[in-house]
């Protein structure tokens, strides 16, 4: 189970940091044996860092880093990490098959369809199927497809299931034929015939005024690369556009997954095989998928160490805001485990457009008091999920558990401002 501590004592405070310093080191791929906690504590409790590793999707990777290391590992935490790589992996070439059969039947169907994220990413970014840890699929689709593509999901038995909260009052249930829906989000969630896994059909990687920070989805297709998985091949976004993208994904979010700036880390060490030029021409079109990409590139280099290419500092070099926003998300990652997730925050804070900034503000105001009655009890933020963790089919507990955990924290926040006053006076 997920957990992240609320109200933490000083000395889980100084638990989690200890278990995320380890963390960042080992993937860093520079532990020295002799900070290893369990050699300097006899009885040093691993479930921390374990949890940590769950946390971050991190476990199946994180025990084939300390094998690689040939450092000894505490046999509680081997035990778990070797089973959690066991489970791991055959769960990723199950999906992996599963990616391979749903797009040659939307290919057989006549929709261009391209694999995102998930399989792709790990053979592209890690090439290991095993290595990099994924719960559903994502599928990309030309919008002009849509309605076909939803009719294909449909006839194979995959069921349309409720999204969680969206900014902006995006409908809950996701209605294709709507173009006002179509411009504010950005996929639709399908749950597979078996129950066993989901599928997120995309038509855009980014909604609302996310879109800007995303590469441009219409030239995506004519740049797309063919990646081999175990069972076939499947067409994906080409190295520059998936770089794009999962940084855009990532700040859309906060980069709340230390899985997805090693995601960058990753395709930085191939940077021989990136077109530097390329992305120099798709910023030029995009500048704010510029400025996603500077900061995940930037976040990757000062939370993991990835040395950034020198044509990458001159294509994507990192303004005053991304600087701004990649400490704060630095500072949260340290001493919290994850970042906030404050998805509105990071928008004011990367968006320089006068008008733009004043539209966010004026749309996130007209939504009180429904925007916060919605912030309460529809939005499921990562901190959320990373209170506790839920199987996907139950996922509409979070919104029962977001209550709870606010009314936790805002009460251990009172408590704690009530104490200092009564101390100073």
């Amino acid at each position: 189970m997920r957990c992240k501590y609320i109200g933490m004592t000083a000395t889980q405070q100084e638990s989690l940091r200890e278990s995320m310093d380890l963390l960042i080191r080992v993937l860093k791929g520079c532990p020295a044996s002799e900070e290893l906690p369990w050699l300097r504590t006899p009885h040093w409790d691993w479930r921390g860092f374990a949890a940590l590793c769950e946390q971050h999707d991190l476990a199946s990777l994180v025990y084939c880093r300390l094998r690689g290391l040939g450092v000894e590992i505490p046999g509680g935490l081997e035990q778990h990490l070797r089973s959690r790589f066991l489970e791991v992996s055959a769960r990723n070439y199950v999906l992996e098959k599963k990616l391979v059969d749903l797009t040659s039947r939307f290919e057989e169907d006549g929709i261009p369809i391209l694999a995102f994220k998930g399989p792709a990413v790990a053979m592209v970014a890690y090439g290991d199927l095993a290595l990099r840890q994924f719960g559903d699929l994502d599928l990309i689709v030309p919008q002009d497809y849509l309605i076909k593509a939803v009719s294909a999901m449909r006839n194979s038995g995959f069921v349309q299931v409720r999204q969680g909260g969206r900014p902006y009052l995006v409908p809950v249930m996701s209605r294709p034929e709507n173009p006002k829906h179509l411009e504010l989000s950005e996929e639709i969630p399908f749950r597979a015939p078996d129950r066993t896994y989901f599928v997120d059909l995309h038509w855009s990687v980014g909604h609302g005024y996310w879109r800007a920070f995303s590469p441009d989805i219409e030239k995506v297709w004519e740049r797309t690369e063919s990646v081999t998985l175990p069972h076939g091949s499947v067409r994906t976004l080409c190295r520059e556009d998936l770089l794009l993208a999962l940084c855009s994904h990532g700040t859309k979010h906060r980069w709340p997954c230390l899985k997805w700036l090693l995601d960058i880390a990753q395709l930085l060490q191939q940077s021989s095989s990136m077109n530097w030029s390329r992305v120099e021409e798709m910023i030029a079109r995009r500048p704010r998928a510029g400025v996603a990409a500077s900061l995940g590139i930037l976040l990757a280099e000062q939370v993991l160490g990835a040395p950034i290419p020198t044509e990458a500092a001159r294509v994507l070099p990192a303004v005053e805001r991304v600087r701004a926003v990649a400490s704060a998300i630095r500072e949260e990652i340290r001493h919290n485990g994850q970042s906030s997730g404050d998805h509105c925050g990071t928008l004011l804070a990367l968006e320089d457009r006068p008008l733009t900034r004043l539209k966010i503000r004026a749309k996130i105001a007209a939504g009180y008091p429904f925007g916060f009655l919605r912030e309460l009890i529809v939005d499921v933020s990562p901190s959320d999920r990373a209170f506790i963790a839920l199987p996907r089919y139950l996922d509409f507990l979070y919104h029962l558990v977001r209550p709870m955990r606010l009314m936790i924290k805002y009460s251990r926040q009172a408590a704690r401002t009530l104490s200092r006053a009564a101390g100073r006076a």
